[in-house]
Parts: C-alpha cells; sequence; structure tokens
C-alpha cells in the first residue's frame, strides 16, 4: 500500500485529500516516519489544510512532543474553529496533560459537531479513559478543583 502511495503523492494531480489518506494509514499502521514525511509535503502543498496540521499535531502527541503538538493544533483552529479532528487534537492534548476539565470542554465541541461520526465515537472513548481516570483518582484523593491530576 505504501508503494502505491509514494507514486501517487507525487503525481501533479494530488490533492489534499490524498496526502490525508496517506497520512492517515500511515498513523493506523505506526509508521510515524511515514506519516511525518506526507504530512509535512501535504503541508507544503497545501499550507491552509486544517485537515493536515490535525494530523501532523496527532503525530507529534503520538511522539510526545506537546508543545509541536499545540502549536499544529492551533494552527489547524486558526484555519478552521469546526474540524472535529481539531477538537479532538486538543481534547487528546488537555488529557495526556492531565487537564480533565478542559478534555471534556474540547470532547463536547467534537460531539457537537461530529456526534455519529468516527471524532465523536473517539470522543465517546476519550470521555470514558477520563471518567474511569476521575473514578480511580477520586477514590485515591488527588484531583485539584481545576479537575487536573497531582
Amino acid at each position: 500500500m505504501f508503494k502505491i502511495f509514494r507514486y501517487l503523492l507525487k503525481e501533479p494531480d494530488v490533492s489534499e485529500d490524498d496526502f490525508i489518506i496517506a497520512v492517515h494509514i500511515a498513523t493506523e499502521e505506526n509508521d510515524r516516519s511515514k506519516g511525518f514525511l506526507w504530512v509535512n509535503q501535504g503541508i507544503e502543498k497545501f499550507i491552509y489544510s486544517d485537515m493536515l496540521y490535525a494530523l501532523r499535531g496527532n503525530l507529534y502527541l503520538l511522539s510526545d512532543d506537546l508543545d509541536r503538538a499545540a502549536e499544529d493544533f492551533s494552527k489547524a483552529y486558526s484555519i478552521n474553529i469546526h474540524n472535529p479532528a481539531t477538537l479532538l487534537g486538543f481534547a487528546k492534548w488537555h488529557f495526556v496533560k492531565n487537564n480533565y476539565t478542559s478534555a471534556k470542554e474540547y470532547i463536547q465541541s467534537t460531539k457537537e459537531i461530529d456526534p455519529d461520526g468516527i471524532f465523536g465515537e473517539q470522543a465517546d472513548e476519550l470521555l470514558k479513559k477520563i471518567e474511569d481516570g476521575e473514578k480511580a483518582v477520586i477514590g485515591s484523593g488527588v484531583l485539584d478543583m481545576s479537575g487536573s491530576v497531582k
């Protein structure tokens, strides 16, 4: 499959969606190097692609580069405030930082925009993780008033 993308993404009529699909598949196959390669190429060609910035933000999140993830999610948000991939990315970012209150706000926004789609489903899964984590943390008494784990 990757060989197809290697050639497809070099075609003169390559579309933004071609890059999005390639990056998504590379991420699903846990091949971050190809994901980064293709998302960076896509952003060079489609500089106003909120989805490509959101995908790169997710790749940075998977690589534990929280600063770069936040930059890309912010860039994607500045292009399109209604992109559920971006909103879910911010939710994941806040989740990783143990800021459950903010994560829940982004989850709610994601679910409002994409209630029955893949992003809404992923938002529900993340919410369940948060709720399970809060139950465990509240039992141990280390949740502060902002909803952050200490």
